[in-house]
């Protein structure tokens, strides 16, 4: 018996290449998120410490772990993958931008509510850490965007199967 793995197709040149850098943001995102799940206390001190209004807090408190699991989700399947990859830019771009701010203002390290590795790091560090995931967040959308469009122009409609697809001969 023949067993092939694969990720929305065989696993070669830019299909591969999505496939790994797939596998390093959920690399990222599953242990920052699991971190969050099972020490809330932490994330939640931390997210109060932050230089937001008080209301804002509590809706970021919520917003990113909710964010980072539909992430998560979308990245591991072949067909939502362009979406967990938007997601992930979205989020890396406001995260970066946090950050980005903190070294221009020349804050006082405060805690960003991410792992606490990463929150060991000095915020010019954090900020090429993020800086990196951010690049390869924007790398994915532009190889899963090449992919569907080679797909569409090999004839597979995204979603459809090879079988269902009717061809007609015309005359």
């Amino acid at each position: 018996m023949k067993v092939q793995v694969t990720y929305g197709g065989s696993l070669k040149g830019h299909n591969l290449w999505l496939l790994i850098l797939t596998l390093a943001l959920l690399s990222l995102w599953i242990p920052v998120l699991y971190e969050k799940i099972t020490d809330f206390g932490f994330f939640q001190r931390a997210m109060l410490r932050q230089y937001f209004p008080l209301w804002f807090k509590y809706i970021l408190m919520g917003m990113i772990p909710v964010a980072e699991a539909i992430l998560v989700v979308l990245l591991l399947n072949a067909r939502t993958n362009l979406y967990g990859m938007y997601l992930s830019f979205t989020l890396m771009l406001s995260f970066t931008g946090y950050v980005g701010l903190a070294l221009w203002l020349k804050w006082v390290k405060i805690p960003c509510g991410c792992m606490k590795v990463i929150n060991a790091m000095s915020w010019e560090t954090h900020f090429y850490f993020n800086l990196f995931f951010l690049f390869l967040s924007g790398t994915g959308i532009l190889l899963s965007r090449k992919q569907r469009s080679i797909a569409s122009r090999a004839g597979g409609a995204e979603g459809v199967s090879a079988k269902r697809q009717i061809k007609t001969k015309h005359s």
